[in-house]
């Protein structure tokens, strides 16, 4: 199913709220309105020292005053702003020498535990007041909130694997760093899963904490926002832009980009590295400066991390090129199929569907596109609750002999034939369909080629697809610029 969609929800009713909600504001809402190509566009204003995780319930005694004390702790390290984020309750809170954003940890019976913070007091309220996670991140998105999926390396197995992170939406970013996992199970540091979400595409900001519950866990991890001033709404606001940078004690003096040029400078940094796609590193230098050139990085993303002395860190958020949403060595989605009607499953799974000739496709219809999410071949409503196979054919042209990377995103069953022979079958359903899951190279000569998908609906479960390609890194210094296989009307097939 597309990713705005829930199956295999805990109620048919609960499904058909998410959907309506997720039809009303479209895939593209988000709870952030950062700049991905620049996140810190905006120079003017003042770094200010936060933190947006910090706990005071579970210490005994009396609840007001461990608040005033865990309070009164941040303000004598010099911080400028807080959140109380308590487990799934909000009181009202403020300070003298601190600026308070409204926020709390929501939690399931799942172990998803989640930051939730808005200058909105009835919106935190609300918020508690919800018990599925899914229906909470609908409910929030394009409110003026900021949502981010905490601890994701916590305990074993985590609280977040990457397929479940990759099956969330509509969620501002996540931790990257956890002081408290530090003395637990688990792993405090998440940014693993950071580069897992931004190389499939997915625009999350990396936020750091204490999460603390005591006073002696304090000021171990924290942000670093530039905002006009100390009020909680220019805070908030660079938040939701992304205007900030996560850090466990070092700190960053300059992050600019000129053009397709990234400059970040710490003044305490004693190695800087850019990272890209899957956590690979682009560069490394010793000192604390760096300049990088995006257009080497092959229309990817780009993030910096500064190394202290000991085991500190400060991270940037990432930089997109600002090229097209799918990269300079990404095609577009592609829509343009014809699609069979539905068919009898094969005994077995997806990999034992049969190939179809071309001469008998001559019936078959054009397939649906969806606008929201755009690129998603959607046939569930055209088909709904039916089980069977679907074929989708389409005639490509090579522009060389070269080998290209199909990208696939299928939340059904799904296999694929090039020119008759079967090259990838996948059985398993995943919900809800995710850009890029799969993958299949194929080698294709200059000229036209046929390419069949047969798609399992698996009683409705099966929603549809997106299909790109990508020309493989190993490719990419024989291109020089990037070409990729183009279908051919049908009456030229």
């Amino acid at each position: 199913m597309p990713p705005s969609s829930i199956r295999d929800g805990p109620a048919c009713a609960l499904r058909d709220v998410v959907i309506g909600l997720t039809t009303l504001r479209g895939e593209n809402a988000r709870h952030a309105d950062v700049n991905w190509e620049n996140p810190y566009l905006i120079r003017q204003g003042t770094w200010l020292r936060g933190s947006l995780h910090v706990h005071t319930r579970e210490r005994s005694g009396c609840a007001a005053s461990a608040r005033s004390d865990m309070l009164s702790r941040y303000a004598d390290a010099g911080y400028d702003f807080i959140a109380i984020s308590d487990h799934m309750s909000y009181r009202k809170t403020s300070h003298r020498h601190l600026t308070v954003i409204p926020g709390v940890e929501w939690n399931s019976s799942r172990g998803e535990h989640t930051g939730v913070y808005s200058l909105n007091e009835k919106l935190i309220e609300s918020a508690i007041a919800i018990s599925d996670q899914q229906l909470l991140l609908h409910t929030l998105a394009g409110q003026d909130a900021l949502v981010v999926l905490n601890h994701p390396n916590w305990q074993e197995p985590p609280h977040y694997s990457r397929e479940q992170l990759a099956e969330k939406r509509f969620f501002s970013g996540i931790e990257i760093y956890n002081a408290v996992i530090e003395v637990l199970e688990g792993q405090a540091l998440s940014t693993d899963k950071w580069d897992f979400l931004l190389s499939r595409g997915q625009r999350v900001a990396g936020f750091a904490s204490d999460d603390a519950h005591h006073t002696d866990q304090t000021a171990k991890g924290w942000l670093m926002v530039r905002a006009k001033s100390r009020d909680a709404r220019d805070i908030f606001r660079s938040l939701r832009e992304g205007n900030f940078y996560a850090s466990t004690g070092v700190s960053f003096s300059e992050i600019r980009r000129d053009d397709s040029v990234v400059t970040v400078a710490s003044p305490d940094a004693e190695e800087i590295h850019a990272t890209g796609h899957n956590g690979r590193r682009l560069a490394r230098v010793e000192g604390g400066f760096m300049e990088f050139d995006l257009s080497r990085n092959a229309g990817e993303y780009v993030r910096f991390t500064a190394y202290g002395r000991g085991a500190r860190m400060a991270w940037t958020q990432p930089f997109f090129p600002g090229e097209s949403p799918c990269g300079r060595w990404r095609s577009g989605f592609v829509t343009d199929w014809k699609m069979s009607g539905l068919m009898t499953s094969p005994q077995g799974d997806i990999a034992d569907a049969p190939f179809v000739p071309p001469a008998r496709r001559a019936s078959w219809k054009t397939a649906p596109a969806s606008d929201s999410p755009a690129g998603f071949v959607n046939v569930h409503p055209v088909f709904e609750d039916g089980d069977g196979i679907v074929y989708f054919s389409s005639t490509f042209k090579a522009p060389r002999t070269a080998t290209w990377r199909v990208l696939l995103g299928h939340d059904g069953g799904m296999a694929m034939f090039v020119d008759g022979k079967r090259v990838f079958a996948e059985p398993i359903r995943r919900n809800p369909a995710v850009p890029a899951r799969s993958s299949v190279n194929i080698q294709l000569s200059a000229g036209n080629h046929d390419i069949l998908l047969a798609f399992d609906t698996d009683h409705g479960m099966g929603w549809g697809f997106f299909f790109q390609f990508e020309v493989p890194p190993e490719q990419r210094p024989h291109f020089g610029k990037p070409s990729f296989p183009r279908i051919l009307p049908a009456k030229t097939a």
